[in-house]
C-alpha cells in the first residue's frame, strides 16, 4: 500500500488514530484537551518518527519513544479546535 499519509485538518483524536494503524503503533496522548485539535499535513513518503515529530512540533508537544512500538506526547496547546 502507499506510503503516503495525508491530513486534512482533520481532529487530532482521528490523525493519531490513523497513524497508529497505518505504522502498528500506539501512541499515548497525555493531554486529551488536544484531542479535538484540527491538523493538517501531507507526508509523500511517511515515516513514523517524520509523522510523530511533524505532529509534535505544531502543537509544542514533547515526544518520548517509550517502548519498542510505544511514543508518548506530552503538553503542548493549540488555537484551532473542531468547536
Amino acid at each position: 500500500h502507499s506510503n503516503m499519509l495525508e491530513f486534512n485538518d482533520l481532529p487530532l483524536a482521528k490523525v493519531l488514530a490513523d497513524v497508529e494503524n497505518h505504522f502498528g503503533i500506539k501512541v499515548i496522548l497525555e493531554n486529551q484537551e488536544l484531542l479535538k485539535c484540527k491538523y493538517g499535513s501531507l507526508f509523500p513518503d511517511a515515516k513514523e518518527a517524520e509523522v510523530l515529530k511533524g505532529i509534535s512540533s505544531v502543537f509544542k508537544m514533547k515526544l518520548i519513544k517509550s517502548g519498542e512500538r510505544t511514543y508518548r506526547l506530552e503538553g503542548g496547546d493549540c488555537q484551532n479546535t473542531s468547536e
